[in-house]
């Protein structure tokens, strides 16, 4: 079979090897109908008696050029065959996801069900990093990889030391900047901010390290629980510091506003540009 495909049918691919086996068949079947032979072997010595003379001369370099526009695909390794391509299809990854969640006092009541999202998030979803943050900022990206909810929580506690506490946002902010923007904020980074705004230090320096984290990412989300009131008006310094550098501004309270998240997450991320 290796001969007949090499030396016989290279000029029009499997059409033609179709044919070349159909007339073998048909003298194999005379010469034991005429010579009355229980079979015929077909092997590489007697393949010229029943396909004649080789067509190619396989593996040897022709003494002249034969590959021209009628001829060029018929030498090809398919014959001229139309052949379907394998390939992958593009898988698109969502862009690296930082989260910096104020775990200070004034968000107490709200610890619960963001932690329960965090964690949901971190197992869910590729290249995810998490921040608690009242008076310092702590990574508890490791602790929450845990797949047992529980286990996880319980790392977490152990892990932050200024549960419901003071808040100074633009310290934990800075140190964010300081020692985590670059190892974390790279390949088009998504940023969610889950704070109130109410900053003890009276939002000092808080526009500027607000305006740096905000060059660094390729989008930055401000989730406030205070939105949930539909009366809200940004009176606070803290809020009036940080609003100027995000670029979208969403409620983050209940059940609802936290699918609401999770779709737009799913979504590719728009242009940079401010929403409120």
């Amino acid at each position: 079979m290796r001969d007949l495909i090499r030396y016989y049918s290279r000029e029009a691919g499997v059409r033609n090897l179709e044919r070349e086996l159909a007339n073998l068949a048909r003298k194999a079947v005379k010469e034991i109908v005429t010579k009355k032979t229980p079979k015929v072997a077909i092997t590489r010595k007697n393949l010229e008696k029943f396909a004649g003379v080789k067509k190619y001369r396989f593996g040897e370099t022709e003494a002249e050029d034969m590959v021209g526009v009628v001829t060029g695909l018929a030498w090809t390794e398919v014959g001229g065959e139309i052949l379907t391509i394998a390939r992958n299809r593009r898988v698109t990854r969502p862009p690296p996801l930082v989260v910096l969640c104020d775990i200070s006092g004034s968000m107490s009541r709200y610890a619960q069900i963001l932690l329960h999202f965090l964690h949901a998030v971190t197992n869910d979803r590729d290249r995810v990093s998490v921040f608690l943050f009242g008076t310092r900022l702590s990574n508890v990206t490791r602790q929450l990889k845990a797949r047992d909810p529980e286990v996880a929580f319980q790392m977490v506690a152990h892990a932050v030391p200024d549960w419901s506490g003071g808040t100074r946002i633009g310290e934990a902010v800075a140190s964010f900047n300081h020692l985590w923007a670059k190892r974390v904020l790279g390949q088009g980074a998504v940023v969610l901010l889950i704070t109130d705004g109410l900053d003890r230090d009276g939002a000092h320096g808080l526009a500027e390290n607000m305006d740096r984290l905000h060059r660094s990412c390729t989008r930055l989300i401000w989730l406030n629980p205070l939105l949930r009131w539909s009366g809200f008006e940004p009176k606070s310094q803290g809020i009036k510091a940080m609003l100027p550098h995000v670029d979208e501004f969403r409620p983050v309270h209940n059940l609802a506003s936290l699918r609401s998240l999770i779709d737009l997450l799913s979504r590719p991320a728009p242009m940079k540009g401010t929403q409120r």
